[in-house]
């Protein structure tokens, strides 16, 4: 089914602080210089007679000003369009209005501020903290059962019978996906309906059961043109599955995520299907909107790059959504990263609204 996505925008009114973050105000050119100019004395004076019969004359000097028109003001610049704002605003399968999020980048400013840069993770009362990461970089474990945190957080998407992705809880009833699930191609939306998303599920085994989907987002710049580095969105489900498994954080910073410990869960395509795999290793390079690493992983689209982070009550914290896998074999596989904007379009996801700017 293919629906075109209605697009509203909103106007966002910030602070001058706000405004600094999205860039510098355009200010207009100004009336231009009013210019006087003052013509010299000219004077003249008569020949001398041949003969001393006549007194000599003498012009009156003479001046002329001739003064400019005042200029009209010229009309003020207009700012200059954000060319990310389109691309990041959202867009659902059902056409429902979604304010617009401005996209400015990474942003700035990590930690708990008053504009929140990380969004705690929930893996459910008295869950045990994830295993630390092995220093060894570069390898992956399945994992068995699936019933810790935050594997249990970790889903696998069903449509029409097959597994087309993984993806992460962020919230009761929000799921974090890459686009491609949602919307596979250019235009075009899945349909709803025929999703089955399964949290923790280990070969045959759905220790918690399943949930169906009501509603699918992505942002403009996947939808519209299919951009690798807008490949991310959400599935709402039709229960609070999040609940009773827990839920993943997620986290944006402008700082370097350059050799940070990172694991993957998902579930590959290239061993046993249907069965829960955790990458282990580090990241090797990033920029603003993509994160790259050289891990196992293989057709595990949406599945969450973590890190945990503890004082920021979030154990296991997202810092992208696994897309790509790089050639050759594993070397540099890369994910979306979560930089302001992705975080602010999850933090919608999760809570219905946007972050105070």
């Amino acid at each position: 089914m293919t629906k075109r996505p209605n697009v509203h925008r909103r106007l966002l009114v910030g602070s001058l602080a706000a405004a600094v973050l999205v860039g510098a105000l355009a200010t207009g050119a100004g009336a231009a210089p009013t210019s006087t100019t003052t013509g010299g004395p000219t004077t003249t004076t008569a020949p001398r007679p041949a003969a001393p019969t006549t007194v000599p004359t003498t012009a009156a000097p003479t001046t002329s000003t001739t003064v400019a028109a005042p200029a009209a003001p010229a009309a003020p610049a207009a700012p200059v369009a954000d060319p990310d704002a389109l691309l990041g605003a959202v867009v659902t399968s059902s056409g429902r209005a979604a304010p617009l999020a401005v996209d400015s980048g990474a942003g700035t400013g990590t930690g708990p501020t008053t504009s929140p840069s990380y969004v705690g993770s929930a893996p459910s009362p008295n869950a045990p903290a994830p295993t630390p990461p092995s220093p060894t970089s570069g390898y992956r474990t399945l994992v068995n059962p699936t019933t810790s945190f935050p594997a249990r957080a970790t889903v696998a998407v069903e449509y029409a019978g097959q597994r087309v992705c993984s993806g992460f809880l962020i919230g009761p009833s929000s799921v974090a996906v890459a686009g491609n699930c949602v919307a596979p191609a250019r235009q075009t939306w899945r349909e709803p309906a025929q999703f089955r998303v399964v949290p923790a599920k280990n070969g045959n085994l759905e220790p918690y059961g399943s949930c169906g989907a009501v509603e699918l987002s992505t942002v403009v710049g996947w939808f519209e043109s299919t951009r690798v580095e807008y490949n991310y969105g959400s599935i709402k489900l039709d229960c609070t599955i999040g609940n009773t498994v827990g839920w993943y954080g997620f986290f944006w910073t402008t700082n370097g995520l350059i050799n940070a410990t990172m694991n993957i869960n998902g579930y590959p395509s290239d061993v046993v299907p249907n069965r829960q795999w955790r990458s282990v290793g580090h990241t090797t390079v990033s920029d603003d909107r993509r994160v790259y690493y050289s891990v196992p992983v293989a057709g595990q689209p949406g599945s969450p790059v973590w890190t945990p982070i503890g004082f920021w009550n979030c154990s296991a914290c997202v810092m992208a959504i696994h897309t790509y896998t790089g050639p050759p074999s594993y070397a540099l596989s890369s994910g979306t990263r979560i930089n302001r904007s992705v975080f602010r379009n999850l933090y919608y996801w999760k809570y219905g609204v946007y972050p105070p700017s």
